[in-house]
């Protein structure tokens, strides 16, 4: 009797168990599909390939913009990227968003400006969380960029300023003109594993959702699941991956897609990439991740 009784009580323990791990990953299941909003690929993007060719960067123009903060270490280094990369095209035009560092950044980026490398515009005491204040700067920045003069640019760079973009070549640019389709945005990957993962949306069940959204809704237990899994290598061999989002540090817009109906806008809510990649979309922009554009 006694043994039967154990058996029983050790049935219930296993079922109860069970039944709380079901529960676990059915909850964990619905996050990951409620947060996500699938959409549909648009497969238009072919490399080496006959279709939509982008215009030459030699008779194009571009702006390049990119957000700065307490980063004066790294930017000797990133004048040297910015001058390299500009160099590809027939004009161009390079502006910094600064607000409230102490180090010297603000008045590196006045040394630039002296010298007419660059324009920078500077802002004290902004107000809101980092990424409110990133998405503000950005949203400056985009403004300055689209700006007519002539006319807006071919294409705008946005990229980050710190030690993000050090390996960036001029090579691995000039080779996102080979892309042929309707890519609105190519972002850049990394030599050992993905990082941005925040920015990142995939169609399929690599990151559908905000990992960090999840990481918070599901507490510590939840890390792995919603953050430290989802790390990749991406071969520099391998085919451009379409995405609804990424950034990576350095992203390359056409920005005849930022001028459609569905004006893009940083939205400081969540990562503020996503919102302006999302727009891109609607104007009929497809954003990617270009494996062999490496910058770190």
């Amino acid at each position: 009797m006694h043994g039967g009784v154990v058996a029983y009580v050790s049935f219930l323990l296993v079922l109860l168990v069970s039944f709380y791990l079901g529960a676990r990953l059915q909850r964990r299941n619905r996050f990951a599909t409620q947060t996500a909003k699938r959409e549909t690929p648009m497969h238009s993007l072919h490399i080496y390939k006959p279709g939509l060719v982008p215009l030459a960067p030699q008779h194009a123009s571009v702006a390049i913009v990119g957000c700065a903060r307490d980063v004066a270490k790294f930017l000797p280094k990133m004048r040297e990227v910015i001058s390299r990369v500009r160099s590809l095209f027939g004009r161009s035009r390079v502006c910094i968003y600064e607000n409230d560092s102490r180090d010297s950044t603000l008045s590196i980026l006045q040394s630039w400006e002296k010298s007419g490398f660059s324009h920078v515009i500077s802002e004290r005491k902004t107000p809101g969380g980092r990424t409110g204040r990133l998405a503000h700067g950005r949203n400056i920045l985009m403004r300055w960029a689209l700006r007519a003069e002539d006319s807006p640019p071919s294409y705008v760079i946005v990229m980050d300023l710190d030690n993000v973009n050090t390996k960036l070549k001029k090579e691995a640019v000039k080779r996102c003109f080979t892309v042929t389709g309707n890519w609105g945005m190519l972002g850049a990957n990394q030599t050992r594993r993905y990082y941005d993962l925040w920015a990142l949306r995939t169609f399929d069940d690599w990151m559908p959702f905000d990992c960090w959204a999840c990481a918070h809704a599901k507490g510590k237990q939840a890390q792995h699941y919603c953050v430290g899994s989802r790390f990749r290598s991406i071969a520099p061999t391998s085919p451009i991956i379409e995405v609804v989002s990424c950034f990576g540090g350095f992203a390359l817009y056409k920005s005849e897609y930022m001028l459609g109906p569905h004006h893009p806008l940083y939205v400081g809510v969540g990562c503020e990439h996503v919102s302006f990649n999302r727009a891109i979309r609607l104007n009929g922009g497809a954003i990617a991740i270009a494996p062999f554009l490496l910058n770190s």
